[in-house]
């Protein structure tokens, strides 16, 4: 294909990516945070000098991977799947607002209300989560003498983000009597006050998570292509609105530096380069979603699984199919 002249990407989640590529990506490390482009612990969370954005940074794709095991697949066409941002985002932001939650006990020991306030803001946070029936109402935070990882598909990623509006159920944000409603630390940029359309250089911590979640829905149904976003939502959802999108989420990204992880980087500083140039609209139209089914039901049925339970009958069913085939041409 590739010498006929046509192009092939490959859609993946992170960790096929690598593995394709055979970079030893780990975004722990100091070299290897991104496989798009050179980042380190310290420039992953850069802003430009002149304005405070990273936009000004203007990423670009510029890494290659000489030991590839497809070296006609150049980086550019390697597309992150947009369902796996979408969650691992999700549940990095989930993350943040449980260890929030978990810092108040320190933070107000001194005013001997720390557990209380730490208890009270974790059941709202779930009592919030619940109420809009993720994983039918039982959403739970593990803790073995840590917070264990918050995993989450799709559609309970799609419950936790999605603003209030968007449910003919009158739902609390998840937010509500969750997050503190003092001021975040850091004042606004000039920049970033007039993107966010803020009166003042002050925003509320509340306030804050609030705009990052709802940028984070928005280009959720982008990556999907829905064309009405919401009931008055003051930004009518279609591909003209791309750069303006992108723009607002970097520049909510540049306050919350601590906020990022290689999802996020891949999201802000990647994705618009590959809407721009993919021969399709809409980055959801490169989600796994469809192969992944696949895979699960091709291993439900060859350990021979079902919804219900089953047992460890391994019985390949490309294999089955040959060999019906053949016994039907038999008992001809």
């Amino acid at each position: 294909m590739h010498n006929s002249g046509s192009i092939v990407y490959i859609a993946s989640d992170a960790m096929f990516a690598d593995a394709v590529l055979e970079g030893k990506l780990d975004p722990k490390s100091d070299e290897d945070f991104n496989l798009y482009n050179y980042e380190t612990v310290q420039t992953k969370s850069a802003v430009g000098s002149g304005t405070g954005l990273r936009s000004e940074l203007g990423r670009t794709i510029e890494r290659e991977h000489p030991e590839s095991i497809l070296p006609a697949i150049a980086t550019k066409q390697f597309v992150p799947c947009a369902n796996h941002m979408f969650a691992r985002i999700t549940e990095h932001l989930v993350k943040r607002r449980v260890t929030s939650c978990l810092e108040l006990e320190v933070l107000n020991k001194s005013k001997g209300t720390g557990v209380a306030e730490k208890e009270a803001a974790l059941k709202h946070l779930l009592d919030n989560i619940n109420a809009r029936g993720v994983r039918n109402g039982k959403f739970s935070i593990a803790f073995d003498n840590k917070l264990q990882p918050i995993t989450l598909n799709v559609k309970c990623a799609e419950l936790i983000s999605a603003p209030p509006l968007v449910f003919s159920t009158n739902y609390n944000h998840i937010l509500d009597n969750v997050a503190s409603n003092n001021d975040f630390p850091t004042l606004l940029s000039a920049a970033l006050q007039k993107s966010l359309n803020w009166p003042t250089n002050k925003i509320t911590e509340y306030d804050l998570e609030k705009e990052i979640s709802r940028v984070h829905w928005e280009l959720h149904l982008l990556s999907r292509k829905v064309l009405i976003l919401e009931k008055n939502s003051p930004v009518p959802m279609n591909i003209s609105n791309l750069g303006f999108l992108i723009w607002k989420y970097r520049n909510i990204l540049d306050l919350q530096t601590f906020f990022v992880d290689f999802h996020v980087i891949k999201r802000v500083d990647i994705v618009p380069i590959l809407l721009k140039q993919l021969p399709i609209n809409g980055l959801f139209r490169c989600s796994t979603e469809g192969g992944e089914d696949s895979q699960y039901i091709h291993q439900c049925l060859f350990y021979g699984h079902s919804s219900r339970g089953g047992g460890w009958v391994k019985e390949d069913p490309i294999l089955t199919i040959l060999n019906g085939i053949v016994e039907k041409s038999v008992n001809k």
